[in-house]
């Protein structure tokens, strides 16, 4: 590579440093692009640029880039999990599952390729060897509270309720603000007819005001009516509550004509039973690493980027 070269690869990695100082990622991702295009053998670089471009939402090109990455360090465990991580946000598991098994032949105490892992193998099936590989990666990192909350999802679906909420406790015990472990542990007490401590695990999911918290809160509505320390009138407030708070304003133009005896009226019922199985499928994105954590991913460090690289 002639001087020149070297010192626009320099200027590239520096540009891209300093861009992700700033949180600009689009920036970052070019300036990455621009080191990659002018030295291709820079692995971490693309090791760096594919965790990027998975944050992003470009799984395909992330595949691309972690594979090349792999390619130019076949011994960088960190690359063969994020590469796992990305193939199953592009809906290839069988490659996941062999790329997260790469990662683990390397370092067998990696803290997220095993559950990568487990991740693959639910995907496809496999069940038992699933949880084998949860279990696995709770016990090299104790503190994963995403990988707690699949495995315990992942025992109540199959019939394992004492089992499931064990570790869907576990998983709210290390992180408390993890609303749908809280929603999933809810669900699992009101399975085991435990109603009380079912509400209480949907009052905490539906505090932390996560994306279904309507959702969440109606199902807490359902385990009002199997509590028998409920009034009726405790009940319908409760289901008044829920209206204020997340059922639409009504528009006055619908209610026209609505005196006409001969109006047609819609009427909805909901079950109070609640769901016998709960999906474990898509319970939270596979994991990345990455240089720190942002946006809730869960990433640990790579290599850092110099620019005198």
């Amino acid at each position: 590579m002639s001087e020149m070269s070297t010192e626009a690869v320099r200027a590239a990695v520096a540009e891209a440093e300093r861009r992700e100082r700033e949180g600009d990622l689009p920036g970052t991702i070019a300036a990455l692009k621009r080191a990659v295009d002018l030295r291709p053998d820079l692995a971490p670089a693309h090791a760096q640029l594919g965790a990027l471009l998975q944050e992003a939402g470009d799984s395909r090109s992330a595949v691309a880039h972690l594979q090349a990455a792999t390619r130019l360090r076949p011994s960088d465990a960190r690359s063969w999990n994020n590469l796992a991580a990305a193939l199953l946000h592009a809906n290839a598991h069988a490659e996941g599952e062999a790329a997260a098994r790469r990662a683990i032949a390397i370092d067998a105490n990696h803290k997220w390729a095993h559950f990568n892992l487990g991740r693959a193998l639910l995907a496809l099936k496999r069940d038992e060897d699933a949880r084998a590989a949860l279990r696995e990666a709770v016990r090299i990192f104790p503190a994963n509270a995403v990988a707690w909350e699949l495995l315990g999802a992942c025992l109540v679906d199959d019939g394992h309720l004492e089992q499931g909420r064990e570790a869907l406790l576990r998983s709210t015990e290390a992180d408390p603000a993890r609303a749908c472990a809280w929603s999933r542990l809810g669900s699992a007490y009101l399975h085991s007819g435990r109603i009380g401590e079912a509400i209480e695990a949907m009052t905490r999911s539906e505090a932390l005001a996560p994306a279904d918290a309507a959702q969440i809160a109606s199902t807490r509505l359902i385990a009002l009516h199997y509590d028998s320390t409920r009034t009726r009138d405790e009940i319908f407030a409760a289901h008044v509550d829920w209206a204020k708070r997340y059922a639409p304003a009504p528009d006055d133009a619908s209610f026209a004509g609505s005196l006409d005896p001969d109006r047609r009226l819609r009427v909805a019922y909901v079950s109070p039973e609640p769901p016998r199985r709960c999906s474990h499928r898509s319970i939270a994105p596979p994991s990345f690493q990455r240089r720190r954590s942002t946006r809730g991913a869960r990433f640990s460090r790579q290599p850092r980027l110099r620019a005198s690289s």
